[in-house]
């Protein structure tokens, strides 16, 4: 039986047959039509074109007649217009109608004009265009021929009316007189109406056929349509046939049953009945289609069993909170769906297994599994369900005090995500079905994931119970938090504060919670939040800033608002944290702390200004009680008056020592501390120290070495005197609270380029050390290690404190390392300069002296170990042993070219090591050099003296060591010394008449007093007019000599309180001033000044001046006193720095000139000689002192500029002037002359001018400095060489001493060695300065320097 589907195609494919044939017919059809209609129309377009020929053949008859028989010209152009359309010469009518030509014809119309360019389609063109057959076309062209002939027979009759005739040629050129007969009689003759008669016959001829042509196409059409017609509606009945048996198969075998189908479906699953079948008797597909809907019916049907089975089991399972929970639900479940006695569940957590809920265990039954060999964890490892068949009477379960024994237990893993989270055991009394166990199977997973989830919500709920604990406490902490603080989200909306937030603004968490600044603070406050909160949001990070916010109790309180992000989980910017932190009271603290501040500045830079100009104040005094001490102690007195006396003296110098301090402190702390940087070689600074601190260091029976590594440059730039200072104390405290051991300085570089170097100076002691407390404040001002440091050991706990401050100006650091009871170790690092040449050579100079074998013997390790490193240093081959009879075995063993020999070692001293050593049977006997510390205990005499080759002082540095060692084999020898005398003062002049010098400037003073006294008069200085009229007032003077400008009360108006008593109207007083204009004499005069000195002095105008008003006439002398030194030449030979370092060796030249002669430029020296009369020495010890003074007012100038003072700045200008004038120093003049001038007009000075002069004053200086050298060199040699060089040791060692303990009996000493010819008059003057200064330091240099000389000579 064929299938409803293949019947189906066929029927719907007869059907689309039969419709694709009607519609073929349908367009056949239509095509007979059209062609039916296309025959009519050209039937009926060719009658209308055969009756246009034949109309235009009757027109062309008419008009030719009407012309033949009228003669009008009219008709001859209408008949050439019908033929010109005829031929298609003519535009042809667009309409034509039988009247036309009638009224074309009539008198009122004109015939159209014709034109040559115009070309149409003829008239048999036109019929052929039509479509015509050929046969048809030949008629149409015969009859058209037949009318062109009668339009032949029409032109006769035309020239007949035209009057023209043929000639003899036939050709129609002959006029004649028009003939209208003639030309009726052609239109009318029968030969006309013949040709007439022929064309109506072709023409219809041509029409007949081809009408009946056409009409028979038109019947053929006609027939064929109507056949297909017929066929069409046979078709039409066939396919509406088809149509309806479709349509009754359709129904009854698809419709139908599928409805009844539908019916069936509905009802069932309305009535939620799943469980029915369908009829599977229908035919074809359908019936395939039933029972598979049945097999799906029954499927859907088990599975809602299951469906609603697996319901159950999620309800029973859903909600559970815990795994105990979940597992007692299970187990009912599992119990009423199962017949099995035994149920457990188990949860894996924390590398165990444990059973949370379960059903037929007994007591004994573990509970927990650890055991990774156990069964329970076998099917944890394997993932997989694991079943086990058990024998009979092999596992039993308790069941009303009887055994149950099971038949099969079962293993469940539960598995999420790969892993196990638990195990559900089974047992059976027999074996699970299939359904059960595929069942268990399918829910197993639901119940991992249940277990799951309710192992996370515990933990969740764990969790969530910390993050609730941990809330709490932050809450707790953010109130605790003693300030107010906030949080806000992006939107700038607070999420929470802390209650002293509340407290402090006066809200609650409801009022603030959600609120945005503006809804809680003003609008400029909140505007403030919100620019900072963006700006954070931009820039994530913290910030803080002030503001103003009113408090809860309406005040305005300073805060500082700092702010940072806080982040969400994902890292993004999730809002931003506030702290509110109130500053008022600690703005107006600091307020107050400010103001205090400046009070105490201000305390402490007066404190400081006070100290620092009452030095010489305090000295002063200082020097009358050391003086008056001194000289009491040489006068006879009894013991008590002796102990007295020794007392006060040594309380005195201890007191200076603690001036000093206090001065050097308050320098620093006023910032008058300052250092310099010139030029200077190290191991002159070490040799001072050694030398100033050596004394001290034997009296305690301490060794003071060296140690200054070999790579260290010597020539540096920087501050000697500062350096030497540190270094001083440093050492100075090391041998204080050092009893027994060394001291060791040492020096070594940090860093170095080719500009500068970073050294470090350090000093060891072996003394009581420090604690890490006494450390801590060491270097204080004020304060020492302890009290009982003080007690014990006395000073101020200054001197660590201006070292530090020293330290630091030369731009370095100082520190400590110590131990108590092992010693100390103090370094500081200092940045020096380096000169073009950086270093010392001390290298062996002579080839024969390199590769020498030296031996060391000395007792203390590191004096050894220095003086092992400067020998390997200059190129000697050195061993060193630690005792004399280690040398002797040595010697014993080895031969050496040089021995150094310390003096004092336990045991064999050196001496007696020397001399058993000369005792020996030695193939050549060693140079020996004897080393020590205890120079004045060597007990030196002609027998030791015999033993040795040389003798060196410790410390030892490079210098020393190397001097000796050349001159051990006579490769130094002493130099020459040229010598220049000097010149005395002559004295001539007055009675010692008493005169009053009033005058402020020391350099000015000086100047002025040995003017005046070497013209024997007898002088006062008095410092200023006020101190002038009380010296008046108590003394007798014959003279007053008044500056004009001075500090406490100036000149005139001292002049006018002297006046103003009638004892001193007779009184002479003439004013000494450098203003010399005109009125400032009528100023003086006013005053009551008897006369007028002008600055710069001349002598003898000051000598007459002065001779005027004592009226005494001028001694002849004081004119020979005046030009005594005339003859002198204006330059000073100054050596240069080769002739100073040549100065001491001899040349075979005595006649060779000096290397260099230089000018002192700005400078007549003679004529300032000549000015303080005639004095050469007296000139240049002013000179040098009013230069030395001058770089210092220059820079105080500078400074009374910066800070305004503009009046004490005049004086110092005015002063420069003045003195600088009596100095004859014109430059120096002229620059204070227009100093003063514009300070006076308030005009600027320029700064560089000023330190052109300073750079000026320093090249004098150094100039000054050089003359004295090469003076001090000039002088003969002979006469120091005729004295007792051990005496002047001795004085020279003498003074050292008295120097280093601050003691003013040094100035005798230096006399005595002045007096013996032995120091120079400027090293004299200078060291009696500076003792008299109490600068000791200063002065324990330049005795050092003067030592070096000696020794050198």
């Amino acid at each position: 039986m064929l299938s409803v589907r293949t019947l189906f195609i066929s029927i719907f494919s007869v059907m689309f047959s039969m419709s694709i044939a009607i519609q073929y017919i349908a367009h056949k059809m239509e095509n007979m039509e059209k062609l039916e209609q296309q025959d009519s129309a050209q039937v009926l377009k060719l009658s209308q074109l055969a009756q246009e020929l034949k109309q235009s053949s009757d027109q062309l008859t008419n008009f030719a007649r009407a012309y033949a028989m009228t003669g009008n010209k009219r008709w001859y152009n209408l008949f050439n217009y019908v033929l010109a359309v005829r031929q298609g010469k003519a535009i042809r009518p667009d309409q034509q109608s039988y009247s036309y030509w009638d009224v074309l014809a009539s008198p009122f119309s004109a015939p159209p004009e014709l034109t040559q360019d115009f070309k149409g389609p003829s008239i048999i063109e036109r019929f052929e265009i039509v479509g015509i057959d050929d046969y048809e076309l030949s008629q149409m062209k015969l009859a058209l021929s037949t009318s062109d002939a009668l339009v032949t027979l029409e032109q006769r009759a035309f020239n007949a009316v035209k009057g023209i005739a043929q000639d003899k040629f036939g050709n129609w050129t002959v006029q004649v007189a028009p003939d209208l007969i003639a030309a009726q009689r052609i239109l009318y003759s029968d030969e006309y109406f013949v040709e007439k008669a022929k064309i109506m016959s072709a023409i219809d001829d041509a029409h007949w056929h081809m009408a009946n042509k056409l009409q028979s196409k038109i019947d053929e059409n006609v027939n064929a349509l109507m056949v297909s017609h017929f066929i069409q509606k046979l078709m039409s009945i066939a396919l509406i046939t088809s149509i309806g048996l479709s349509f009754y198969l359709l129904w009854r075998m698809y419709i139908k049953p599928v409805s009844n189908m539908q019916q069936k479906v509905v009802s069932h699953v309305a009535d939620n009945n799943y469980n029915f079948r369908l009829d599977t008797q229908t035919q074809g597909e359908l019936a395939k289609f039933s029972r598979a809907m049945n097999t799906l019916l029954h499927n859907i049907s088990k599975q809602l069993q299951f469906n609603t089975i697996m319901k159950d089991f999620g309800l029973a399972l859903r909600g559970k909170n815990s795994a105990k929970e979940l597992g007692e639900e299970l187990m009912q479940f599992l119990g009423r769906r199962l017949s099995v006695p035994l149920l457990g569940l188990y949860v894996f957590n924390d590398e165990k297994l444990s059973r949370v809920a379960g059903t037929g265990y007994c007591k004994k039954s573990p509970s927990t599994y650890d055991n990774y060999d156990s069964i329970h964890f076998h099917v944890l490892s394997s993932k997989q369900t694991y079943s086990m068949s058990l024998l009979e009477s092999q596992y039993a379960i308790e069941l009303n005090g009887e055994s149950l024994y099971l038949s099969e237990l079962y293993y469940f893993p539960l598995i999420v995500s790969n892993e196990c989270v638990g195990l559900l055991e089974l047992g059976s009394l027999k074996p699970v079905s299939n359904k059960d166990f595929e069942w268990i199977e399918s829910v197993i997973q639901d119940l991992a994931i249940s277990l799951q989830l309710t192992q996370n919500i515990e933990l969740q709920r764990n969790t969530e119970k910390k993050v609730l604990e941990q809330l709490e406490l932050n809450r707790k902490i953010l109130d605790a938090i003693p300030n107010p603080m906030y949080y806000r989200n992006r939107d700038g909306e607070y999420l929470g504060v802390n209650s002293i937030f509340h407290d402090f603004i006066g809200t609650f968490d409801a009022d603030v919670i959600g609120a945005a600044p503006n809804e809680i603070f003003s609008k400029d406050i909140a505007q403030q939040f919100v620019d900072s909160e963006l700006s954070l949001l931009q820039d994530p990070g913290s910030h803080n800033y002030e503001m103003t916010l009113i408090n809860v109790k309406g005040q305005p309180r300073d805060v500082v608002i700092y702010e940072a992000t806080f982040c969400n989980a994902d890292g993004e910017v999730a809002g931003i944290v506030g702290l509110i932190l109130d500053v008022t009271e600690r703005k107006e603290m600091e307020q107050q702390l400010i103001i205090a501040k400046e009070q105490a500045d201000q305390m402490s830079t007066a404190k400081g200004e006070f100290l620092a100009n009452m030095s010489h104040e305090i000295r002063t005094p200082m020097n009358a009680i050391i003086g008056m001490s001194h000289l009491a102690l040489k006068t006879d007195l009894d013991t008590q008056q002796l102990g007295y006396v020794t007392k006060i003296d040594q309380a005195a110098k201890n007191l200076l020592g603690i001036i000093n301090d206090i001065l050097d402190f308050s320098k620093i702390e006023s910032g008058k501390m300052t250092v310099e940087s010139v030029n200077f070689l190290l191991d002159e600074v070490t040799d001072n120290v050694a030398t100033v601190n050596a004394v001290k260091a034997q009296e305690k029976n301490l060794e003071l070495l060296l140690d200054v590594s070999p790579d260290v440059p010597i020539s540096l730039i920087g501050d000697p005197l500062r350096l030497s200072q540190i270094l001083i104390n440093l050492c100075g405290n090391a041998i204080k609270f050092t009893e027994t051991g060394e001291i060791v300085i040492g020096v070594t570089i940090v860093e170095q380029n080719s500009d500068y170097v970073m050294l470090r100076f350090s000093v060891k002691d072996s003394g009581i050390g420090l604690s890490n407390e006494q450390q801590a404040k060491l270097f204080e001002a004020f304060s020492q290690a302890d009290g009982s440091i003080t007690r014990k050991y006395g000073g101020t706990g200054l001197g660590l404190s201006i070292s530090k401050n020293l330290v630091e100006l030369m731009g370095g650091e100082i520190g400590v390392n110590s131990e108590v009871g092992k010693g100390s170790e103090f370094y500081f690092s200092v940045r020096c300069g380096l000169q073009e040449a950086k270093m010392r050579n001390f290298l062996c100079p002579e080839a024969n002296l390199k590769e020498k074998q030296a031996l060391v013997v000395d007792d203390n390790d590191s004096a050894r170990a220095i003086l092992n490193n400067l020998l390997k240093t200059m190129g000697l081959a050195v061993n060193s042993v630690s005792s004399g009879r280690e040398a002797i075995n040595e010697l014993e063993v080895a031969q050496y070219d040089l021995i150094f020999m310390d003096w004092n070692m336990p045991g064999m001293n050196g001496i007696d090591t020397i001399k058993h050593i000369r005792n020996m049977n030695l193939s050549e006997q060693p140079k020996m050099i004897l080393v020590t510390a205890y120079g004045k205990e060597v007990g030196m005499n002609k027998e030791i003296s015999d033993l040795l080759d040389g003798l060196i002082i410790k410390p030892v540095n490079a210098s020393i060591l190397l001097d000796s060692i050349m001159e051990c084999y006579g490769l130094q020898r002493p130099s020459d010394h040229d010598a220049a005398p000097v010149s005395d003062i002559e004295s001539t002049g007055f009675a010692q008449q008493r005169v009053l010098l009033v005058e402020d400037n020391i350099t000015n003073q000086e100047v002025a007093y040995e003017m005046l006294q070497s013209v024997n008069l007898h002088i006062t200085i008095a410092n200023n007019g006020l101190e002038a009229v009380n010296m008046i007032k108590d003394q007798d003077f014959d003279l007053v000599l008044m500056d004009m400008q001075m500090p406490v009360m100036d000149g005139l108006t001292a002049t006018r309180e002297i006046r103003k008593s009638k004892s001193f109207t007779a009184l002479p007083i003439i004013a000494m001033t450098a203003n010399a204009m005109q009125e400032d004499v009528d100023k003086c005069t006013d005053a009551g000044m008897n006369g007028h000195i002008a600055k710069p002095i001349n002598f003898n105008t000051m000598i007459n001046t002065i001779h005027a008003a004592l009226e005494q006439p001028q001694d002849p002398a004081i004119e020979q006193a005046s030009i005594s030194k005339s003859s002198k030449t204006e330059q000073v030979q100054i050596p240069s720095s080769n002739d100073v370092k040549n100065s001491g060796q001899t040349t075979n030249d005595a006649t060779a000139p000096a290397e260099s002669q230089t000018e002192l430029e700005g400078i007549s020296f003679n004529e300032g000689i000549k000015r303080i009369g005639g004095n050469e020495k007296a000139y240049w010890s002013i000179l040098t002192k009013f230069i030395n003074n001058q770089i210092e007012e220059m820079i105080n100038l500078e400074q009374a500029l910066i800070i305004g003072d503009t009046e004490h700045a005049s004086r110092i200008a005015h002063s420069l002037k003045g003195s600088a004038a009596n100095l004859c120093a014109a430059r120096l003049a002229d620059a204070g002359d227009k100093f003063e001038t514009a300070i006076n007009n308030e005009q600027e000075v320029s700064t560089d001018e000023i330190h052109d002069i300073i750079a000026y004053l320093r090249e004098i200086a150094l100039r000054l400095s050089q003359r004295t050298s090469s003076n001090d060199a000039k002088k003969p040699a002979a006469e120091a060489c005729t004295l007792d060089k051990g005496s002047i040791k001795e004085k020279l060692t003498l003074l050292a001493e008295l120097i280093d303990s601050s003691d003013v009996e040094a100035i005798e000493t230096v006399n005595e060695l002045t007096d013996l010819n032995f120091m120079s008059a400027d090293d004299s003057a200078a060291l009696e300065e500076l003792i008299n200064d109490f600068e000791f330091v200063e002065a324990k240099t330049l005795v050092v320097k003067i030592i070096d000389r000696f020794e050198a000579n």
